[in-house]
Formats: structure tokens, C-alpha cells, sequence
């Protein structure tokens, strides 16, 4: 380690370097753990993703709802410039999310999942916010120009970030 600080695994897990093996030698194994990890629990992982403090405020249902809201209207409305990416771009954005993603589900497995699980624990739906602009990115689709109600999306997000704000002020300060 660069810093000389080292976390170790939890107590009831083998070495990693043994699970890494075990990958290595039979992959559809971890084809079924990330399945069962995205598909299977993919609710729970999506309600960590409006769950604040030490997951202990939330899922927050009105800024999930307003952020999917804006979400779609980004989608829908396009841009007009979204012409200007190229495939091959849009493709390395793609790869680079996705690499990201198994990045940190094979850390998680590697020292935080129980040997006997049959999913991925301790992973969190927020983890993957820095990714999200990449993958927006990489699917965002071209219009012609953009739609009024585009404009929405500002306040939604601030409308979301209020109710946010409200979950945690109200668990930790009143």
C-alpha cells in the first residue's frame, strides 16, 4: 500500500487473492454473483441510491421521484450538439462506466461479501453517482433543438436536493 495503511478483510472471508482464484477458474460464477447482485437486488441498490447519513435517512420517495423525473426530461429532450460524439466515444464512455462498475463490485466481493452470500453485500446504489454523468452522456440522444421543458430540470433537482436536505436535517438536527 503507497500509504502504509492497509483495511483488512472482514474476519469470515478468505484471502482475496483465493476468491480471485476461484473467479479466474470458473467465470460463469461470476456472471450468476453479478447477476444476481444487478438483477436480483437491483431495487434494494436503486434505493440506496436516495439513502443518506449511514443509510439511515431515507430512501428519500419524493427526491427519488424528481430526480427521475429530470432524468427523463434530459433524456427526452436531447441536445442538439449530441451529433458531434462520435460512436467511438460514446463507446470508451460506455467501457469506462461498465469498467467501473465491476471495479468496485469485485472490491466489495473481495472484502466485504461473506464467502456464503449469493449476491454482492454492502454495495450501494450511490457509489455509482460519478459514473452517471458518462453513461448520460454516452446515451444521450440528438435532437433537433431542445425542448422547452428542459427547463424543468433545475427545478426538479433543486426540489429534490430540498426534500434531500429535509430527510437529513430532520434525522441528525431536529
Amino acid at each position: 500500500s503507497v500509504s502504509g495503511l492497509m483495511v483488512p478483510a472482514q474476519g469470515n472471508i478468505p484471502p482475496p487473492i483465493e476468491r480471485l482464484e476461484v473467479w479466474l477458474q470458473q467465470p460463469t460464477d461470476l456472471l450468476l454473483l453479478l447477476s444476481r447482485t444487478y438483477v436480483g437486488h437491483g431495487a434494494e441498490l436503486f434505493d440506496t441510491l436516495f439513502t443518506f447519513g449511514w443509510l439511515n435517512v431515507g430512501p428519500v420517495a419524493p427526491a427519488a421521484s424528481f430526480s427521475i423525473l429530470a432524468l427523463g426530461f434530459v433524456l427526452l429532450a436531447g441536445e442538439p450538439g449530441a451529433e458531434r460524439m462520435q460512436w467511438q466515444a460514446r463507446l470508451w464512455l460506455t467501457l469506462i462506466a461498465t469498467s467501473v462498475v465491476l471495479l468496485i463490485s469485485a472490491a466489495l466481493y473481495l472484502y466485504w461479501t461473506p464467502a456464503s452470500a449469493g449476491w454482492i453485500q454492502g454495495l450501494q446504489g450511490r457509489y455509482f453517482i460519478p459514473i452517471m454523468p458518462a453513461l448520460i452522456m454516452a446515451i444521450f440522444p440528438q435532437r433537433p433543438r431542445s425542448a422547452s421543458y428542459a427547463a424543468l430540470v433545475p427545478v426538479l433537482m433543486t426540489g429534490a436536493n430540498l426534500f434531500a436536505l429535509s430527510a437529513i436535517v430532520s434525522a441528525y438536527y431536529v
